[in-house]
């Protein structure tokens, strides 16, 4: 009912805005049904709103691609490094599924200037969040052996795995290391941004050490705005190393 929907409300000619011959180069093959991946490029502001009162968007897309993004990814690095433990693949995956590597991919597909939205998307997660959303598309059109092609041909592709293997990421754990062996009294204080009027939840968080603000970030979500707070405040104890 939602694709049905959409498909409706849109009226578009894609020859003519030439959108379907965009989806040809970013997928690499034909779209079957283009609908599809015009609701993957509709970020929530650009919601189409139904008189039962739900909206119809992205997001839903958005779940599946990051499933299907995450049992590729999974299923690539098992492979690729057959005697690694479980801890390391999941720290590769998720540098390989990081909002910083999605939105540079997305950039680099094109996505950005495809996607409708009533909010600007500069300095967002909106990019990584439509390429999820984009996946979730190509599996529902093509199926998941397209789906997986697409992520190892396009996403995976970009990424220089033996110089995310060496990169420190986990900010959280090696700035609550360093607070932990010199006995210091730490804590993360995260809230919840005010919504924009779009309705996008975001967070913000600061790094507080004996009392002292040492990092502050913000995120779609918790984790991610701790992350970013801790990696602030990894810059001012360890420098830029």
């Amino acid at each position: 009912m939602f694709f049905s929907l959409f498909k409706r409300s849109r009226h578009k000619n894609w020859q003519e805005r030439n959108l379907y011959y965009q989806l040809e180069r970013v997928i690499g093959t034909s779209p079957r049904q283009p609908e599809y991946y015009e609701l993957a490029l509709t970020h929530r502001s650009a919601s189409i709103h139904h008189t039962k009162g739900f909206s119809v968007n992205n997001e839903r897309l958005e779940f599946l691609g990051d499933s299907i993004l995450n049992a590729v990814i999974s299923d690539y690095l098992f492979h690729l490094y057959p005697n690694e433990n479980e801890g390391f693949l999941t720290q590769l995956k998720s540098k390989i599924v990081s909002r910083v590597f999605l939105n540079e991919v997305s950039c680099k597909l094109g996505l950005p200037r495809l996607i409708h939205a009533q909010t600007s998307f500069e300095k967002t997660n909106i990019p990584g969040n439509v390429l999820e959303a984009f996946v979730g598309a190509v599996y529902l059109d093509l199926g998941y052996e397209s789906a997986k092609k697409f992520i190892t041909h396009k996403i995976v592709s970009e990424a220089d795995i033996d110089e995310l293997v060496n990169t420190e990421t986990n900010h959280k754990g090696k700035i609550i290391d360093w607070a932990q062996k010199n006995h210091y009294t730490f804590s993360f204080d995260t809230c919840e941004k005010q919504s924009s009027a779009q309705g996008d939840k975001s967070f913000v968080s600061n790094f507080i050490v004996n009392g002292e603000r040492y990092g502050r970030g913000e995120g779609d979500n918790k984790k991610e705005a701790e992350q970013n707070a801790a990696k602030e405040a990894c810059k001012r104890v360890f420098g830029n190393d």
